[in-house]
């Protein structure tokens, strides 16, 4: 999938994508790209850096569970691995893979098959609400810690809200502070 050559067509179906696809899929520009939305697998901040990145065309598809990275002239793998470092690096996961011809796939009817839809601003916001309710429902599922620069930098469809709080409030230690 790395270093396509001019006007390669290149073809990703993949049931889930990590915050952390860039490790594994360097350069996303130009390929054509369908994904599961389902919360807290796929993540709508790596669908949208996707989307910046020069993708050419992002779709969701809502009964997806293949593994497919398929380059014209190159081959296509076809695998058990999603696109993250759970399933590509420390989970210590089991994968499997074949690589085959890329004359050997029927990319076409793959992607007919998976009945893909256009990601837009409506659908990614609601991935990332769901993604939202999924994180706090799971907190030992190791949430990635955020600052406001890496918030910041993910599009406006994909990003919660930046909370902040403020406590103004004395009282002592060792006393609760509804007692008298």
């Amino acid at each position: 999938m790395a270093n396509p050559l001019d006007g390669q067509r290149r073809v990703v179906l993949v049931a889930y994508v990590g915050r952390d696809y860039a490790s594994f899929l360097p350069d996303p520009k130009d390929i054509e790209f369908v994904c599961s939305p389902t919360p807290g697998a796929t993540r709508a901040e790596a669908v949208a850096r996707l989307q910046g990145a020069g993708a050419k065309k992002i779709q969701f598809s809502d009964n997806l569970h293949m593994k497919v990275y398929w380059a014209q002239n190159r081959g296509c793998l076809i695998t058990s691995a999603n696109l993250s470092q759970n399933a590509l690096g420390i989970s210590g996961l089991h994968e499997a893979g074949v690589l085959v011809g890329a004359d050997g796939v029927n990319i076409d009817a793959f992607l007919k098959t998976a009945k893909p839809y256009d990601v837009n601003d409506k659908n990614l916001r609601r991935l990332a609400e769901l993604e939202r309710k999924f994180d706090r429902a799971n907190p030992l599922l190791g949430k990635a810690k955020t600052d406001y620069n890496r918030w910041y930098s993910v599009p406006m469809a994909a990003r919660g809200p930046w909370k902040l709080g403020w406590w103004d409030v004395e009282c002592d230690p060792v006393k609760p502070l509804n007692s008298s």
